[in-house]
């Protein structure tokens, strides 16, 4: 049921729309709906530079911007504490910031590569030239359209989309005074910086992603001013971005497949969020947790019960070494000595070096 409600919202916001209003004060006034897509992102909020969205985006990804646009903007959509994918379900939170070139119809990863690319001054054909290239599509491949609309296109806008994922999960997991938002936009200009004039990387290639997807985690930490990954960390990252890579060429084979079987007129929709899911539930899923950080393993020190993992020790909170443990000061088996109260020879008769007033043991009558 959810499903068939979504397709209905759908139908209706597939296309953006860019026309005039009315307004005192400039004829640039101008309304701007459009849509964040990765699935359908929900929650996200949206800007146009100066300009803010009149609400998050609703269950289509979609939000509407109005303002003055006598000047290019880019659009930017990010996340928040309550944004998630359609497609992987609002127990999955999103964590990104997508954008893309003034008057584009869709928010995506693949527009966001394209404005990532442009740099200072450069021209948008070429940045989105670049892009195909990069993405191994066609030169006349629309790099606007919906990732909805073809496999190629939902291959491409989850391979950008899980690269940069793995390296802001990656850094994040492993540093939590880390934002995910500035994390996943450090991703991005590292990825950007790692690509240019490196046209022979295709982004679409497990073990081309594999040899420069180290690379761009380490100028994300720099680029944030935080420790670059070790050399395991860095290890996990590029395996498992080999493996999510080949995952997704998978799914959009299948997904290909699923699309041409499809009566004409059916909606498409169910299709693209299954595979979308599938590839989190069987890939991704387990692609973040093999980055997570290893949970220190010592809850008990029979040595030292004064462990710094657990600083009592649950099992011998005295220490046999030394029985006036500094956890629990009083000795279990010399509870008083009033010689020597720490002596481990002889913890009650006060011999050796006591000054008792007792009888000395051995001593004539």
């Amino acid at each position: 049921m959810k499903k068939k409600i979504l397709a209905g919202a759908i139908a209706s916001a597939l296309a953006i729309t860019l026309a005039g209003c009315s307004s005192s004060s400039s004829n640039n006034e101008q309304t701007v709906t459009g849509q964040a897509i990765d699935g359908f992102l929900v929650n996200m909020n949206c800007t146009a530079d100066d300009l803010t969205a009149t609400a998050p985006t609703n269950i289509t990804g979609t939000f509407t911007i109005t303002g003055n646009f006598a000047q290019d903007k880019t659009i930017e959509c990010s996340s928040g504490p309550d944004s998630y994918d359609t497609a992987t379900g609002s127990e999955v939170p999103f964590i990104g910031v997508l954008t893309a070139p003034k008057n584009s119809k869709f928010v995506t990863p693949v527009t966001t590569l394209v404005v990532a690319l442009l740099g200072d001054g450069a021209d948008l054909a070429a940045s989105e030239a670049q892009v195909r290239t990069l993405l191994g599509l066609d030169e006349d491949f629309d790099l606007y359209q919906s990732p909805y609309t073809s496999a190629k296109m939902f291959e491409a806008t989850q391979a950008i989309h899980n690269i940069l994922n793995i390296v802001t999960q990656a850094l994040t997991l492993n540093n939590s005074g880390l934002n995910g938002n500035d994390t996943y936009k450090a991703a991005m200009a590292a990825l950007a910086e790692t690509l240019k004039n490196r046209d022979s990387v295709n982004l679409l290639n497990p073990a081309s992603v594999k040899s420069i997807i180290g690379e761009v985690a380490s100028k994300a930490a720099t680029n944030l001013n935080t420790t670059p990954p070790n050399q395991d960390l860095l290890s996990k990252i590029e395996n498992e971005s080999e493996k999510v890579i080949g995952a997704i060429n998978q799914k959009a084979t299948q997904l290909a497949d699923a699309l041409a079987g499809l009566p004409e007129g059916a909606d498409p929709t169910s299709l693209f969020d299954d595979n979308q899911k599938s590839l989190f539930d069987e890939t991704v899923k387990d692609a973040i947790d093999a980055l997570k950080p290893e949970t220190p393993v010592d809850p008990v020190d029979p040595v030292d019960p004064v462990d710094p993992v657990d600083p009592v020790d649950p099992v011998d909170p005295v220490d046999p070494v030394d029985p006036v443990d500094p956890v629990d000061p009083v000795d279990p088996v010399d509870p008083v000595d009033p010689v020597n109260p720490a002596d481990p020879v002889d913890p009650g008769t006060g011999t050796g070096t006591g000054t008792g007033t007792g009888a000395v043991v051995g001593a004539a009558p």
